[in-house]
């Protein structure tokens, strides 16, 4: 009974998924930014990345997710490989996913993700199995236009954005989300790079009304990212992330 009571609701918020640390600071922003938002991404990737990162919930110890990405690019389909893992020893989430990413017409990529996610506690287990699809159009180097959907086995989420570089300098971002039919959030987020490879960030997520804010910095083959944004009632989450190319 209580495995019963508990299928539905327990995959109802999903911990698993995170957006990139930089995604997090530009107002909680996934679908140009991150993978688990929007498999056809990995197609803009021009070299092999191993991407690491920690987040964290409300600065509650048990709400913490460690992911894993490893990204490689190819000329017929791009292929990512990932891992994550949420909770403590009481209830635990995890995930491995295979992420596949097709370009074509030069502007436009299409991708899917399959994962399968189990969660752990004392005396129940439970399975799931997720798709997601995603469409990524990219008219020119300043202009990039998103769509996917999450889950399209169940209780979906449509996601649809946008990143613009109106200068060199300064990229802007917004983001709609629906779950379920229903409107969920919008999101904005801004992007200076202030110094040669050095990057402030900012962002906000309504109607919660969350402020975001981060930094990012590129030496070499190496990119390291903080972000943190805060929720009024629930106080502040954060997260780190390193990204590594090939």
């Amino acid at each position: 009974m209580l495995s019963y009571m508990l299928s539905t609701p327990l995959f109802a918020v999903d911990n698993i998924r995170t957006t990139t640390v930089k995604g997090l600071a530009l107002g909680i922003n996934g679908v140009t930014q991150s993978l688990y938002y929007n498999p056809s991404i990995i197609s803009s990737a021009t070299s092999p990345t191993l991407q690491v990162r920690f987040a964290n919930k409300f600065a509650i110890k048990e709400l913490s997710t460690y992911s894993l990405q490893a990204v490689y690019p190819n000329s017929f389909a791009s292929v990512a490989v990932s891992a994550a893992t949420f909770g403590s020893s009481f209830y635990r989430n995890s995930s491995v996913g295979l992420t596949l990413s097709k370009s074509f017409l030069k502007q436009w990529a299409v991708g899917a993700s399959f994962y399968y996610q189990k969660i752990v506690l004392p005396t129940v287990q439970l399975n799931q199995q997720m798709v997601d699809v995603g469409v990524t159009y990219t008219p020119n180097a300043s202009v990039t236009v998103a769509l996917s959907v999450l889950n399209v086995l169940s209780d979906c989420s449509v996601r649809l954005g946008a990143t613009w570089g109106i200068v060199s300098q300064v990229a802007l971002l917004t983001e709609l989300v629906y779950d379920s039919n229903k409107f969920a959030s919008v999101s904005f987020g801004i992007e200076y790079e202030l110094l040669q490879s050095f990057y402030l960030r900012a962002g906000l997520l309504a109607p919660t009304v969350q402020p975001s804010l981060g930094l990012g910095y590129s030496i070499g083959k190496f990119t390291l990212d903080v972000g943190c944004s805060y929720h009024a009632q629930l106080g502040m989450s954060s997260g780190a992330g390193l990204n590594v190319t090939f």
